[in-house]
């Protein structure tokens, strides 16, 4: 992004521009695929009848992916590569090992809640570790001004 090539605080009031619409897309398209997911086995045949219930309960998760996506992908955008590696690695890491551990304890039900555990966290730690480079970046242009 442009904007944070004078600092990551500066990309900031962007950011939020974005997520307010990837909220948006992302919620309304999990909102649709809600809706739209009893006529699977409709589009695409009746072996689709049976994956609706879980469409419906995983649909949320893309709501989140928004989330997180516009803070990964302003930490890449940025240069930031290392914590982009950092927070999409250990919960890939810790996720791989959350959602096995949720299966075997309690099958599907399980996986799914793990799921969202999973991007909930992701979302979280993107824009934790965001911010804190932002107040850094902030910080840095305060010192280097006075």
């Amino acid at each position: 992004m442009r904007a944070s090539r004078d600092g990551l605080h500066r990309a900031l009031p962007d950011a939020g521009r974005v997520l307010v619409g990837a909220v948006v897309l992302g919620s309304g398209t999990a909102l649709l695929l809600f809706l739209l997911a009893p006529w699977l086995g409709f589009a695409f045949g009746r072996a689709y009848d049976e994956v609706t219930f879980f469409v419906r309960c995983l649909s949320g998760t893309i709501a989140l992916i928004a989330v997180w996506s516009v803070a990964i992908d302003l930490l890449g955008a940025s240069g930031r590569q290392g914590a982009r590696a950092m927070i999409l690695s250990t919960v890939n890491l810790l996720g791989g090992g959350l959602i096995a551990a949720a299966s075997w304890l309690a099958g599907p039900s399980g996986a799914i809640v793990a799921l969202y555990a999973i991007e909930a966290g992701t979302a979280a730690a993107a824009w934790l570790v965001l911010l804190s480079l932002a107040a850094r970046s902030r910080g840095r242009a305060l010192s280097a001004a006075a």
